[in-house]
């Protein structure tokens, strides 16, 4: 059995269609290849490559001169945590219908959406200028995703690199005490890029049949006499054209990040002798940065061949291979 597929912006399965929405649900379209294969994702994060601290120069007091003494550390980068965040990129949801093509007598239901460069009588241009990608949903119109995405990284420090405790009973009480900080920072940003081919929508306004032209889906290979496989499409996502014209472009959406900024302060530490404070870490904060590994994430996906009409269908019937 070889179905075709359309796709509606409303809630209405028309007689002889069957809705898959469900089944496909929160999936973006990748062309060609194996076709009803799934795979991908739709988070993704980084492992840490790189990690620095600033030093914080910092006094300690001399115990009974109080003249200062230079008390000088940094951090190590202690326990963090790296956020997960959706890759997604730009895109509106659609519901999907398939039907047999056995039977089939070439008529595209009203209300129905196909890809075309084209708008014939009795169609109308759908979402014109629009470049998001397609996800399969089982309610129509939700939209979401954004070009980039941002991690954070947040976590506490190490001790420091020097504590400088005191020496001895009545010289050098260290100021730079064991302490830690608290961090929490947002990295660059990274493209939810990825290769795409695109087409305008043109959506049915009555009951009709295919114009040449007209580019559907497919879950088998259509006969080639009556359709075109569109290589173009080759594992690439489907994405609307603002031109409303063939195209392809993307990236594979490989991409790092890095991350700077400050930490949370550490209180004021007092250091004694007795019960009189001798000495102090004072309030301070560090500047750290960092570093995270590459990673090429894929979307979520269901494949489908993409194929055009090559014919004005009228009443001629449309042939596929049935194997």
């Amino acid at each position: 059995m070889v179905n075709v597929y359309v796709f509606r912006t409303d809630t209405t399965t028309p007689s002889g269609w069957t809705d898959v929405s469900s089944t496909y649900s929160g999936r973006f379209l990748l062309g060609n290849g194996t076709a009803l294969s799934t795979g991908g994702a739709t988070q993704h994060t980084h492992a840490l490559t790189g990690w620095s601290c600033s030093t914080y120069n910092m006094d300690r007091i001399r115990a009974y001169t109080y003249d200062s003494v230079a008390g000088n550390h940094n951090h190590a980068q202690g326990s963090y945590t790296i956020s997960t965040v959706d890759h997604l990129p730009s895109y509106k949801d659609f519901r999907i219908l398939r039907r047999d093509v056995s039977g089939w007598n070439n008529v595209i239901p009203s209300g129905s959406v196909v890809f075309s460069e084209t708008i014939p009588q009795n169609w109308e241009r759908l979402d014109n200028g629009s470049s998001y990608y397609l996800r399969i949903s089982s309610t129509a119109g939700g939209t979401g995703g954004s070009p980039t995405h941002t991690h954070t990284i947040s976590g506490t420090t190490g001790g420091p690199s020097a504590t400088n405790g005191a020496y001895n009973w009545n010289d050098d009480y260290g100021a730079s005490s064991t302490h830690t900080h608290a961090y929490n920072i947002t990295t660059n940003t990274g493209s939810n890029e990825f290769y795409y081919w695109s087409c305008g929508l043109a959506r049915a306004t009555a009951d009709t049949k295919i114009r040449k032209g007209f580019i559907l889906l497919f879950d088998a290979t259509p006969n080639s006499t009556d359709w075109t496989v569109l290589t173009g499409a080759n594992d690439r996502y489907l994405r609307v054209s603002s031109s409303n014209s063939i195209a392809t472009g993307g990236s594979n959406c490989t991409h790092n990040h890095s991350a700077s900024g400050n930490t949370g302060s550490c209180g004021t530490i007092g250091l004694g002798k007795g019960s009189g404070v001798i000495g102090q870490c004072n309030d301070h904060v560090h500047s750290i940065s960092a570093t995270f590994d590459s990673q090429t994430p894929t979307l979520s996906y269901v494949r489908l061949i993409v194929a055009q009409a090559a014919h004005e269908y009228g009443s001629r019937a449309v042939y596929v291979i049935t194997c």
